[in-house]
């Protein structure tokens, strides 16, 4: 419910506000078909239903799980009988999530539709690969070309939204990597995979920090 709460929008408002009506009825017309559509949602901002289209392609791969990796070790650290500790809080994660434009939600959610399934399987798997490698400077490579692919007028919302997702969290994060640290606390540490790679970086910040950082993979 606190989740969800993020993405509602204002009294009186709906997604038709915010998006335009070529858009919300193609957006409408996948998830309808997908067997994800709740008209409870036209109250929810196009932050969530880009999430929601999304997550229902990523989802119609063969073989994908709803549970990521995240989960995995969680439920290994409960059944092991260890402490699971949380780096952030859920209002820091959703007020990053939830920071895109208007503008940017659309383009994203334009092209995610603009997608044959084959397409956006092939992307999906290059970017898994990139991950199951360790190769952490291909992604950060990745990251900056697909700046370049946004159109100039919403590359600024892209930028900012990259930084508020990233970069700001990032310092949140080495900080409380350091904290760990000092306190001599044996803890197995785990961040979403672009906080790994590139300048700004946890490891980068720990670096500076004064830290050590070695890459074991």
């Amino acid at each position: 419910i606190m989740y969800l709460s993020y993405f509602m929008l204002d009294e009186g408002e709906l997604i038709t506000d915010h998006l335009t009506p070529e858009t919300y009825e193609a957006a409408k017309a996948y998830l309808t078909e997908q067997g994800l559509y709740n008209e409870a949602y036209d109250a929810y901002s196009p932050s969530f239903w880009e999430s929601l289209i999304t997550s229902g392609m990523i989802m119609s791969i063969e073989g994908m799980k709803e549970s990521g990796v995240d989960s995995y070790f969680i439920e290994l650290a409960k059944a092991d009988g260890k402490e699971v500790r949380s780096i952030e809080t859920l209002e820091i994660q959703m007020d990053a999530i939830t920071f895109m434009t208007d503008e940017l939600c659309e383009y994203n959610i334009s092209e995610a539709l603009s997608l044959e399934a084959d397409e956006m399987e092939e992307s999906f798997m290059e970017l898994y690969d990139t991950w199951a490698t360790g190769d952490v400077d291909a992604l950060a490579e990745t990251e900056e070309e697909s700046l370049d692919e946004y159109p100039e007028d919403i590359r600024a919302d892209y930028e900012a939204y990259n930084q508020k997702l990233l970069y700001d969290r990032n310092v949140g994060m080495a900080d409380k990597a350091a904290e760990y640290i000092e306190n001599g606390d044996n803890i197995f540490y785990m961040v979403g995979m672009l906080h790994m790679s590139g300048e700004g970086s946890v490891p980068e910040l720990l670096e500076e920090m004064g830290y050590t950082v070695e890459r074991i993979y």
